[in-house]
């Protein structure tokens, strides 16, 4: 049962991690060439990060 639990908790913290950059770059930047490069490292952190999990889970 842990197995199935372990990587939805992992998804969701994953996806809150990547709403919470794109949050912090809509409303801390106006620039939009900065949002979009802040919103492009969101992603790639957050694709790495669930690579990182899955693996080590």
């Amino acid at each position: 049962m842990s197995y199935s639990i372990i990587p939805l908790s992992v998804c969701f913290i994953c996806a809150f991690i990547f709403g919470w950059f794109t949050w912090i770059a809509k409303n801390v930047w106006r620039n939009k060439t900065r949002t979009q490069i802040f919103a492009l490292l969101a992603v790639i952190f957050t694709v790495s990060f669930m690579i990182l999990a899955w693996e080590y889970l």
